[in-house]
């Protein structure tokens, strides 16, 4: 509770300047970051990946063809926040 509310980052990588309020994430930081450990890997191609949350997008977007980011000016859907930017400037911001 401390560490979210007055927002502190005890924990600290040895390697770089990185901080977090929890060890779990220090611990994940240092797996991915500095070991290049990819524990995760997709059952339905080669990719792999050091986080949960990336392999879960993966799935999602590449085996799904999961397109969750509506265009609030038309119908268009995209597979990522940044796509759909990149939609709007390009296609109602002219």
């Amino acid at each position: 509770v401390k560490a979210v509310h007055r927002k502190e980052k005890p924990f600290r990588c040895s390697e770089c300047d990185y901080c977090t309020p929890r060890i779990s994430d220090l611990t994940k930081h240092i797996k991915a970051i500095h070991r290049k450990e990819k524990t995760f890997r997709c059952s339905g191609c080669n990719h792999h990946t050091a986080y949960k949350r990336s392999l879960k997008t993966h799935v999602r977007v590449v085996h799904r063809d999961e397109r969750s980011f509506q265009c609030p000016q038309c119908n268009y859907c995209a597979k990522s926040k940044s796509t759909l930017i990149r939609h709007v400037k390009a296609v109602h911001l002219k």
